[in-house]
């Protein structure tokens, strides 16, 4: 697989990326990089009720 083909995948399921071409250099200098996926919620959290204590 290309590093074209790589970074379209990459890009295709990530929201937000910070630094496409820092991305783009990770991906052609390491054929299998390992990346941090983080999130910020963006409101409070809901527990089900319907969980019965189980999450």
């Amino acid at each position: 697989m290309s590093v074209d083909e790589k970074f379209r995948i990459v890009r295709s399921v990530g929201e937000e990326c910070i630094q496409e071409e820092e991305l783009l250099n990770l991906l052609t200098k390491k054929p299998q990089p390992i990346c941090y996926d983080g999130f910020e919620p963006s409101s409070k959290p809901v527990i089900d009720p319907n969980q019965n204590g189980y999450f």
